[in-house]
Protein backbone atom coordinates (compact mmCIF):
# COMPACT_ATOMS: atom_id res chain seq x y z
CA UNK A 1 0.00 0.00 0.00
CA UNK A 2 1.21 4.01 -0.81
CA UNK A 3 1.74 6.29 2.11
CA UNK A 4 1.41 9.69 1.34
CA UNK A 5 2.18 12.27 3.80
CA UNK A 6 -0.51 15.00 4.57
CA UNK A 7 -0.67 18.50 6.25
CA UNK A 8 -4.35 19.02 8.06
CA UNK A 9 -5.44 21.37 10.31
CA UNK A 10 -5.44 21.06 15.03
CA UNK A 11 -9.28 21.00 14.40
CA UNK A 12 -9.54 18.33 11.60
CA UNK A 13 -6.54 16.24 13.67
CA UNK A 14 -8.47 16.50 16.63
CA UNK A 15 -11.81 15.29 13.87
CA UNK A 16 -9.96 12.64 12.81
CA UNK A 17 -8.91 11.51 16.45
CA UNK A 18 -12.45 11.87 17.67
CA UNK A 19 -13.83 9.49 15.06
CA UNK A 20 -10.98 6.53 15.94
CA UNK A 21 -12.18 7.86 19.97
CA UNK A 22 -15.80 6.41 18.77
CA UNK A 23 -14.84 3.49 18.10
CA UNK A 24 -15.27 3.11 14.23
CA UNK A 25 -12.46 3.14 13.45
CA UNK A 26 -9.15 1.65 14.45
CA UNK A 27 -7.08 4.41 13.25
CA UNK A 28 -6.88 7.69 11.41
CA UNK A 29 -5.60 5.93 8.12
CA UNK A 30 -9.40 3.97 8.21
CA UNK A 31 -11.10 7.20 8.85
CA UNK A 32 -9.21 8.70 5.52
CA UNK A 33 -9.96 5.58 3.37
CA UNK A 34 -13.34 5.67 4.01
CA UNK A 35 -13.62 9.19 3.31
CA UNK A 36 -12.04 8.62 -0.30
CA UNK A 37 -14.13 5.71 -0.96
CA UNK A 38 -17.51 7.87 -0.03
CA UNK A 39 -16.11 10.85 -2.81
CA UNK A 40 -15.86 8.15 -5.04
CA UNK A 41 -18.95 6.96 -5.11
CA UNK A 42 -19.91 11.04 -4.95
CA UNK A 43 -18.88 11.17 -7.90
CA UNK A 44 -20.22 8.60 -9.57
CA UNK A 45 -23.43 9.64 -9.25
CA UNK A 46 -24.98 11.29 -12.84
CA UNK A 47 -27.02 14.39 -12.88
CA UNK A 48 -29.78 12.29 -13.97
CA UNK A 49 -29.70 9.79 -10.73
CA UNK A 50 -29.41 13.39 -8.30
CA UNK A 51 -32.55 14.29 -10.29
CA UNK A 52 -34.22 11.38 -9.84
CA UNK A 53 -33.35 11.27 -5.95
CA UNK A 54 -34.17 14.47 -5.37
CA UNK A 55 -37.47 13.91 -6.84
CA UNK A 56 -38.33 11.07 -4.81
CA UNK A 57 -37.59 13.29 -1.78
CA UNK A 58 -39.86 15.71 -2.98
CA UNK A 59 -42.63 13.75 -3.63
CA UNK A 60 -42.16 12.04 -0.21
CA UNK A 61 -41.76 15.06 1.63
CA UNK A 62 -45.30 16.23 0.50
CA UNK A 63 -47.28 12.88 0.87
CA UNK A 64 -46.49 13.29 4.75
CA UNK A 65 -46.60 9.90 7.23
CA UNK A 66 -47.53 6.90 6.13
CA UNK A 67 -49.58 4.53 8.23
CA UNK A 68 -48.50 1.75 5.29
CA UNK A 69 -46.67 -1.39 6.50
CA UNK A 70 -42.98 -0.84 5.58
CA UNK A 71 -42.31 -4.29 3.88
CA UNK A 72 -45.24 -3.21 1.39
CA UNK A 73 -43.36 -0.62 0.98
CA UNK A 74 -40.57 -1.78 0.33
CA UNK A 75 -42.26 -4.10 -2.48
CA UNK A 76 -44.05 -0.90 -3.89
CA UNK A 77 -40.58 0.65 -4.49
CA UNK A 78 -38.96 -2.60 -5.72
CA UNK A 79 -41.96 -2.71 -8.32
CA UNK A 80 -41.32 1.17 -9.24
CA UNK A 81 -37.71 0.71 -9.57
CA UNK A 82 -38.23 -2.06 -12.01
CA UNK A 83 -40.87 -0.30 -14.21
CA UNK A 84 -38.55 3.07 -14.41
CA UNK A 85 -35.88 0.65 -15.74
CA UNK A 86 -37.87 -0.91 -18.42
Amino acid sequence: MHKQTISITERHKNWLQAQVASGNYSNTSEVIRDMIRERELREQETPEQIKWLRAKLAKSIESGISNTDPADLLAMFKAEMKQEKA
